[in-house]
């Protein structure tokens, strides 16, 4: 016979932390739903005062920005290398936001086989739990 299973209720510190994870997802969609909505105000009140965002450098827009004033130079510089190329339609980011996740950032770092020339680069994984064992991993 299968292993039977005996579920207890959630303790307080994992209603919590799924009440935190929903709080945090919800932050986010705003975000999202102000940048497909073209909503300055709507993204700048998403930003902390001290935002830091990080886009890949070999981007139109790439680079590193820097408060709320760095936060609506980004927007002006993804505006500037996207809405010429979008229609309203188009500007639909379809985010998949993910409460039930565990995101890592982390470096993967080496050399090359032929010359040996050290690399690094950023990784982005995301991990999805159920039952203490992770059941999904994207890298």
């Amino acid at each position: 016979m299968g292993e039977q299973r005996i579920s207890a209720p959630p303790s307080p510190i994992v209603e919590e932390l799924r009440g935190e994870a929903e709080r945090n997802a919800q932050i986010v969609r705003n975000l999202f739903e102000a940048v497909q909505r073209r909503d300055r105000d709507g993204v700048l009140s998403a930003y902390d005062p001290g935002i830091a965002i990080h886009e890949a450098p070999n981007l139109p827009y790439g680079g590193d920005y820097r408060g709320h004033q760095g936060g609506f130079e980004h927007e002006m510089g993804y505006r500037a290398a996207w809405d010429a190329v979008q229609s309203d339609a188009e500007r639909a980011l379809d985010a998949e936001i993910l409460a039930d996740r565990v995101v890592v950032l982390w470096t993967q770092k080496g050399r090359t086989p032929s010359t040996r020339e050290s690399f690094s680069t950023h990784v982005v994984s995301v991990y999805r739990p159920r039952d203490a064992h992770i059941v999904d991993s994207r890298m």
